[in-house]
């Protein structure tokens, strides 16, 4: 489990620090975006999540509170999904979790009113 730790994040970070610097100076100097894994999902792949989500909810039997919920914070969604990204996606994904694809997914506010849709498709 240590190996794979540290091999997570010598990817994530680099394989040494002066890599790392080099990276981070020709990031600034450079008109392009910074690279992140996690910056696009397919069209594919947000289906895929929208409907492993909106199973999960489903199955557990929150399908009203999960509703209410999505429709109060679908117009921030933005705004929450670029604050997970920042804060917590990065340790999620230690664990396996796949929190900045979640982020990713809740970004476009079409993807919550989609998942909206999609729970209750599959109440009834």
């Amino acid at each position: 489990m240590g190996s794979s730790l540290l091999s997570r994040l010598r990817t994530f970070f680099g394989k040494n620090k002066e890599e790392n610097i080099e990276a981070k100076t020709v990031k600034k100097n450079s008109a392009e975006k910074p690279f992140m894994p996690w910056s696009d999902l397919t069209m594919e792949k947000e289906s895929e999540l929208i409907d492993e989500i909106a199973r999960q909810v489903v199955n557990y039997g929150f399908q009203d509170l999960s509703v209410l919920l999505l429709e109060v914070v679908r117009p921030m969604s933005f705004v929450g999904s670029r604050l997970g990204l920042n804060y917590m996606a990065p340790f999620l994904e230690f664990f396996g979790i796949k929190g900045a694809e979640y982020t990713i997914l809740f970004e476009k506010e079409e993807n919550v009113k989609q998942l909206i849709r999609r729970i209750n498709e599959l109440r009834k």
